[in-house]
């Protein structure tokens, strides 16, 4: 069976454009989304990471704009419990501050590995 796609003969497998458009939809179904366990969270990093590095490599959108997005695209009330965590991380954050995309996707790992936060996260999209 012969693909309909145009193919550089180089490879079979076709290479998906992804567009800022696809990257602002991610980031749009994540921040309404529930989050609540590293799994989820997981996901959501490795589908950001592949849109992400590629409009960065074709100079779509530079590393500030690609936290942005990231950060935008997680749940608020996840984003508060990110902000308190870096507090205690590192001295030099301020919840003003967009975080790193790192920086939030460490955060984000310790939030997750902390039962008494676990359940901060449970009782809050309950409440929500």
């Amino acid at each position: 069976m012969q693909s309909s796609h145009p193919s550089s003969g180089t490879s079979s497998h076709t290479t998906t454009t992804k567009t800022l458009a696809d990257l602002e939809k991610l980031t749009r179904e994540h921040s309404s989304a529930t989050l609540n366990h590293l799994d989820g969270f997981a996901k959501y990093w490795n589908e950001f990471d592949r849109i992400a590095r590629t409009l960065i490599e074709a100079n779509i959108i530079n590393k500030a704009e690609r936290d942005l997005y990231f950060w935008i695209g997680l749940p608020f009330t996840f984003r508060k419990l990110i902000s308190q965590k870096l507090t205690t991380m590192e001295g030099a954050y301020h919840e003003r501050l967009i975080p790193t995309w790192r920086d939030t996707i460490q955060a984000g790992r310790h939030v997750f590995n902390d039962p008494s936060v676990g359940r901060l996260i449970v009782l809050n999209i309950s409440a929500g």
